[in-house]
């Protein structure tokens, strides 16, 4: 009895240590932020890289862009996954592959030519014997070609007054059916011009009604917009939107941009998109610098760009905006769904 204890002791014991990691894994997940970093600069060419890190560099995902796009992952430090490297492994089985397949054939090519002499031989002799029986065939042909010549002659003379003859009916037939097709061709036009008109009518019905129909669409869309209630979902699903935004903004952006232009308009611009941009950023730490210069257009630029993101908040407030009863409710009546829920 004592051992049947123990055993239930230790299994229960190892249930719950499988519970606790299990749970210590999904605490990490869901508490321990992700960490991003991107970068990017283009002097010469365009360069790229975007790096995410889990608990302390436990997961490295890396997608970087140097003349080809790599992706890369990393757990505990090993590789798990090399775009290009893969690619290169691939093509160099591919080479071997296709070295094989060439020693294959020249070996195969070989020994058709050893076999190829052997029958070139027979197909000599195979010749000579076909032009002999050839040369039987046009003498014979000779002999009943030089007998028939004096009987087709006699009949030529009866034959030309028959042709005659017929090419008098076969006009008169012509001209017969000239009137026929010319009197089907006038009522495949008729058919044509009512088919026409029919399908011109339904196209316009029809227009008709695609133009109700949108107007019925911009009024049942109008109504829902302007109720109380959808106001209530745009401001709720505004809030847990910028709760996401704010989670996941950088903490840090560090940007050198070098833009020149020889349009003094075009440099005005820029520089009323680089204001809203750096107002946009409001308190993110960084240093940022923006050099104008009118000359030949181009532009180069460094930039870092850091933050992180934590499950948990990104979470909760995709639950909220999934859960929420209003929200799915005019989900629904924007989809035109209420009807086929029974709803009104």
């Amino acid at each position: 009895m004592s051992a049947v204890l123990l055993i239930l002791k230790i299994i229960g014991i190892a249930i719950l240590c499988i519970l606790a990691f299990l749970l210590l894994v999904i605490l990490l997940i869901l508490f321990c932020p992700f960490r991003y970093r991107l970068e990017g600069k283009k002097e010469e060419a365009l360069e790229g890289k975007a790096r995410v890190t889990w608990l302390l560099h436990f997961l490295v995902a890396e997608v970087s862009y140097a003349k080809k796009l790599n992706i890369r992952i990393k757990i505990l430090g090993i590789p798990f996954y090399d775009r290009l490297r893969k690619k290169a492994k691939e093509k160099k089985k591919a080479a071997e592959e296709e070295e094989d397949f060439e020693e294959e054939f020249e070996e195969d090519s070989e020994e058709e030519e050893d076999s190829s002499s052997g029958d070139e031989e027979d197909s000599e002799e195979e010749a000579v014997t076909e032009e002999k029986q050839e040369e039987k065939v046009e003498e014979e042909k000779e002999d009943s070609s030089s007998g028939a010549k004096g009987a087709t002659f006699s009949s030529r003379g009866r034959q030309k007054d028959d042709d005659a003859a017929n090419s008098r009916g076969r006009l008169w037939d012509k001209l017969d059916d000239a009137a026929d097709a010319l009197e089907d061709g006038i009522d495949e036009l008729e058919d044509m011009l009512d088919d026409t008109a029919d399908e011109l009518e339904e196209g316009i019905e029809k227009l008709k009604n695609k133009i109700e129909s949108i107007a019925d669409t911009i009024g049942y869309y109008r109504r829902i917009l302007e109720s109380d209630g959808a106001l209530w979902v745009f401001d709720y699903v505004v809030k847990h939107v910028k709760g996401c935004l704010k989670n996941v903004a950088p903490k840090r952006v560090d940007a050198v941009i070098d833009f020149s232009n020889d349009d003094p308009a075009t440099v005005a611009e820029v520089w009323k998109i680089y204001a809203v941009a750096v107002t946009l950023m409001g308190n993110i730490r960084g240093k940022r610098e923006f050099n104008t210069k009118q000359d030949e257009s181009s532009i180069e630029f460094k930039a870092r760009i850091k933050g992180r993101a934590t499950a948990v908040v990104l979470g909760y407030h995709g639950l909220c905006l999934l859960l929420n009863r209003k929200v799915k409710k005019f989900i629904k009546l924007m989809k035109r769904e209420d009807k086929a829920d029974g709803g009104k």
